[in-house]
């Protein structure tokens, strides 16, 4: 019957599972490399559940007032992957909830690569206090930061240089309240920041955009700074760095493709569960994505072009037997070049 999928069959299974976070982090523990770089980062969800704690009254990312609870993620920079999270009240956006999470993840000896937003004297210090190692972009009005460096068109004052994406980034070693800093500069992202700037110098729809201005902010434009307490070198520091862009792009897949931006849910443990197989769909898509990136389709297809095409798979029952139903020839074709076996080599096609 459909009693297993009623409203009432539901809410009590996510209320079951939700009770049973200890199993849960033992599941997430199993994707996370003790040694491992992370990535900390959070994501406001909005919810109007007045039931629970965590919602809360708070300023989110898109910098506005909503209430909304706080999940803090995990990322696994070598397995490219959400890993871990932690439900915390909308309110709590410091890096005190960092040690919790090291702890309960089972990270021993990781080193957190963290945004700029978390930036502060007081966040700084306790990290230290934590004793937490860690690689953090600086804002680039951070006292201390001599651009000056990098006004010479030989870059003669820069400590060195590398290739990243067939670029040379140049680099320079700083002491800023007694953690090293490494200041970057990517003259390919400086001309693209000059030229974005100079445009909107000249749109009259744009008048807080001056020849002042461009002179003040034209040193900085291309750079990228870091305190690092790693113990990693330049090159190193900035690759780690670096990959926080997946965390950008799977904070978006979870947000607008498996569309969890909101929480319906009146109480705690549900809460819990619905982000728990939340978890689970965002690595079921990032392995989606990593078949199509194997078979080399990924000019032609994106992941969720292959949920489509699985959600259309059906199965029927003949002669008391469950037999795949037909499938559609582009989709057929998508789901072996990804290399999955979804029918039987005589399959009823």
């Amino acid at each position: 019957g459909s009693r297993g999928l009623s409203p009432n069959a539901l809410s009590g299974f996510l209320r079951e599972l939700g009770s049973r976070r200890d199993r849960m982090t033992d599941f997430m523990r199993s994707y996370i490399d003790p040694c491992d770089n992370i990535i900390f980062d959070g994501t406001d969800q909005l919810s109007a559940s007045r039931c629970m704690d965590y919602p809360q009254l708070t300023r989110t990312k898109k910098g506005t007032f909503d209430t909304a609870v706080n999940i803090m993620w995990i990322f696994n920079c070598a397995k490219h992957l959400p890993v871990y999270y932690r439900l915390m009240p909308g309110s709590i956006k410091d890096v005190s909830a960092f040690k919790v999470c090291i702890e309960d993840s089972g990270l021993h000896d990781g080193v957190a690569i963290i945004d700029k937003g978390f930036q502060s004297s007081s966040n700084i210090a306790r990290l230290d206090e934590l004793g937490i190692k860690f690689i953090m972009a600086l804002k680039r009005s951070t006292k201390g930061l001599d651009y000056s460096v990098f006004s010479s068109r030989t870059n003669e004052a820069a400590d060195g240089a590398f290739l990243y994406q067939k670029r040379p980034i140049w680099w320079k070693r700083f002491e800023i309240e007694g953690h090293e800093v490494y200041l970057y500069l990517d003259e390919n992202r400086r001309n693209d920041e000059s030229e974005d700037y100079m445009r909107r110098v000249f749109d009259p729809d744009q008048e807080k955009y001056t020849m002042e201005g461009y002179r003040a902010k034209a040193l900085q434009f291309g750079t990228l700074a870091v305190m690092n307490t790693s113990g990693k070198d330049a090159e190193h520091a900035y690759l780690d760095y670096k990959t926080r862009g997946d965390v950008e792009q799977a904070i978006d897949a979870f947000k607008n493709i498996i569309e969890a931006d909101h929480s319906y849910m009146q109480d705690e443990k549900s809460l819990e569960a619905w982000t728990f197989i939340c978890l689970i769909a965002l690595q079921w898509y990032y392995g989606l994505g990593e078949r199509l990136r194997k078979a080399e389709l990924t000019s032609r297809y994106a992941p969720m072009d292959m949920v489509r095409s699985l959600s259309r798979v059906r199965t029927v029952r003949v002669n008391k037997k469950w037999f795949p139903a037909e499938i559609m020839k582009k989709d057929r074709q998508l789901v072996k070049a990804a290399g999955l076996h979804i029918t039987p080599d005589s399959g009823i096609l």
